[in-house]
Protein backbone atom coordinates (compact mmCIF):
# COMPACT_ATOMS: atom_id res chain seq x y z
CA UNK A 1 0.00 0.00 0.00
CA UNK A 2 1.29 3.25 -1.09
CA UNK A 3 1.99 6.07 1.73
CA UNK A 4 -0.93 8.31 1.91
CA UNK A 5 1.25 11.39 1.47
CA UNK A 6 2.83 10.41 -1.41
CA UNK A 7 2.36 12.64 -4.46
CA UNK A 8 0.92 10.49 -7.32
CA UNK A 9 1.03 11.56 -10.90
CA UNK A 10 -2.54 11.00 -12.21
CA UNK A 11 -3.99 10.83 -15.93
CA UNK A 12 -7.58 10.60 -17.38
CA UNK A 13 -8.16 10.39 -21.12
CA UNK A 14 -11.56 10.62 -22.17
CA UNK A 15 -13.25 11.30 -25.58
CA UNK A 16 -16.82 11.28 -23.77
CA UNK A 17 -17.93 14.78 -25.19
CA UNK A 18 -20.46 15.22 -22.23
CA UNK A 19 -17.71 14.48 -19.34
CA UNK A 20 -15.34 16.98 -21.54
CA UNK A 21 -18.34 19.54 -21.67
CA UNK A 22 -18.91 19.33 -17.81
CA UNK A 23 -15.06 19.12 -17.05
CA UNK A 24 -14.87 22.70 -18.90
CA UNK A 25 -17.88 24.20 -16.95
CA UNK A 26 -17.02 22.97 -13.67
CA UNK A 27 -12.97 22.19 -13.67
CA UNK A 28 -14.31 18.33 -11.86
CA UNK A 29 -14.69 14.82 -13.68
CA UNK A 30 -17.60 13.28 -12.67
CA UNK A 31 -18.71 9.32 -12.77
CA UNK A 32 -21.31 8.40 -14.63
CA UNK A 33 -23.81 8.95 -12.12
CA UNK A 34 -23.39 12.05 -11.46
CA UNK A 35 -22.58 13.49 -15.08
CA UNK A 36 -26.32 12.50 -15.03
CA UNK A 37 -27.68 14.05 -12.54
CA UNK A 38 -25.56 17.47 -13.61
CA UNK A 39 -27.10 16.78 -17.27
CA UNK A 40 -30.76 16.76 -15.17
CA UNK A 41 -30.76 20.16 -13.38
CA UNK A 42 -29.55 18.75 -10.23
CA UNK A 43 -25.57 20.70 -11.01
CA UNK A 44 -25.65 21.38 -7.02
CA UNK A 45 -26.83 17.97 -6.36
CA UNK A 46 -25.04 15.78 -8.50
CA UNK A 47 -22.44 14.68 -6.28
CA UNK A 48 -24.38 13.66 -2.98
CA UNK A 49 -27.19 12.29 -5.40
CA UNK A 50 -24.39 10.47 -6.72
CA UNK A 51 -22.95 9.23 -3.28
CA UNK A 52 -25.96 7.60 -2.55
CA UNK A 53 -25.84 5.32 -5.85
CA UNK A 54 -22.22 4.80 -4.10
CA UNK A 55 -23.64 3.23 -1.21
CA UNK A 56 -26.26 1.27 -3.23
CA UNK A 57 -23.29 -0.39 -4.66
CA UNK A 58 -21.20 -0.61 -1.54
CA UNK A 59 -24.18 -2.18 0.11
CA UNK A 60 -24.68 -4.61 -3.14
CA UNK A 61 -21.23 -5.69 -3.45
CA UNK A 62 -20.24 -6.24 0.26
CA UNK A 63 -18.14 -2.73 0.32
CA UNK A 64 -15.99 -0.04 -1.15
CA UNK A 65 -12.83 -2.84 -2.14
CA UNK A 66 -15.18 -5.19 -3.96
CA UNK A 67 -16.78 -2.66 -5.75
CA UNK A 68 -13.28 -1.76 -6.87
CA UNK A 69 -12.71 -5.42 -7.61
CA UNK A 70 -15.73 -5.74 -9.59
CA UNK A 71 -14.74 -2.11 -11.78
CA UNK A 72 -11.48 -3.75 -12.10
CA UNK A 73 -12.79 -7.16 -12.89
CA UNK A 74 -15.94 -5.76 -15.56
CA UNK A 75 -14.84 -2.02 -16.42
CA UNK A 76 -17.66 -0.47 -18.34
CA UNK A 77 -19.73 -3.80 -18.47
CA UNK A 78 -20.68 -3.13 -14.57
CA UNK A 79 -23.28 -0.94 -14.20
CA UNK A 80 -25.11 -2.79 -17.36
CA UNK A 81 -24.40 -5.75 -15.47
CA UNK A 82 -26.35 -4.26 -12.41
CA UNK A 83 -28.84 -1.96 -13.30
CA UNK A 84 -27.18 1.18 -11.59
CA UNK A 85 -24.81 3.86 -13.18
CA UNK A 86 -21.09 3.49 -12.13
CA UNK A 87 -19.95 5.96 -9.79
CA UNK A 88 -16.26 5.43 -9.92
CA UNK A 89 -13.68 7.95 -11.96
CA UNK A 90 -10.89 6.04 -13.42
CA UNK A 91 -7.42 7.74 -13.38
CA UNK A 92 -3.85 6.23 -13.95
CA UNK A 93 -0.96 6.92 -13.57
CA UNK A 94 0.57 5.85 -17.28
CA UNK A 95 0.11 9.02 -19.67
CA UNK A 96 -0.30 6.39 -22.62
CA UNK A 97 -3.13 4.51 -21.19
CA UNK A 98 -4.83 7.91 -20.84
CA UNK A 99 -3.93 8.57 -24.21
CA UNK A 100 -5.64 5.56 -25.61
CA UNK A 101 -8.87 6.29 -23.79
CA UNK A 102 -9.00 9.71 -25.27
CA UNK A 103 -8.31 8.48 -28.93
CA UNK A 104 -7.66 10.77 -31.95
CA UNK A 105 -10.29 13.13 -30.81
CA UNK A 106 -10.08 13.34 -26.57
CA UNK A 107 -8.69 14.96 -24.42
CA UNK A 108 -5.61 13.92 -21.88
CA UNK A 109 -5.48 15.73 -18.12
CA UNK A 110 -2.66 15.17 -15.64
CA UNK A 111 -2.63 16.32 -11.86
CA UNK A 112 -0.43 15.67 -8.69
CA UNK A 113 -2.56 14.37 -6.11
CA UNK A 114 -2.04 12.52 -2.81
CA UNK A 115 -2.87 9.13 -2.87
CA UNK A 116 -5.31 10.11 0.17
CA UNK A 117 -7.19 11.50 -2.39
CA UNK A 118 -8.26 8.24 -3.95
CA UNK A 119 -10.09 5.64 -2.94
CA UNK A 120 -8.43 2.76 -3.74
CA UNK A 121 -5.51 1.88 -6.61
CA UNK A 122 -6.98 -0.84 -8.70
CA UNK A 123 -6.56 -4.58 -7.61
CA UNK A 124 -4.18 -7.32 -9.44
CA UNK A 125 -5.55 -8.03 -12.95
CA UNK A 126 -6.02 -4.43 -13.67
CA UNK A 127 -6.48 -3.67 -17.49
CA UNK A 128 -5.14 -0.28 -16.84
CA UNK A 129 -1.58 -0.41 -14.57
CA UNK A 130 -1.38 2.09 -12.16
CA UNK A 131 -4.87 2.33 -11.99
CA UNK A 132 -6.93 4.85 -8.80
CA UNK A 133 -10.32 5.31 -8.61
CA UNK A 134 -11.95 8.82 -7.48
CA UNK A 135 -15.15 7.88 -5.15
CA UNK A 136 -18.16 10.11 -7.67
CA UNK A 137 -15.57 12.89 -8.42
CA UNK A 138 -12.15 14.20 -8.93
CA UNK A 139 -11.28 17.33 -6.48
CA UNK A 140 -12.17 20.91 -7.86
CA UNK A 141 -9.94 22.37 -10.45
CA UNK A 142 -6.83 19.64 -9.73
CA UNK A 143 -6.64 18.23 -13.24
CA UNK A 144 -5.01 20.40 -15.98
CA UNK A 145 -5.17 19.72 -19.89
CA UNK A 146 -1.77 17.59 -21.10
CA UNK A 147 -2.84 16.82 -24.65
Amino acid sequence: MTDPSTLLRLYRGTNIAMELEIFQETGIFMCEAARRFFCEGHEADARSLALEIHEEWIVELGGEESYARAHVDHGSELPRLHARLATLVSTTERQGVAESFAGANGTVYGADRSRASVVTEALEGSTEEEEWLYRVTTEPLAFGQVT
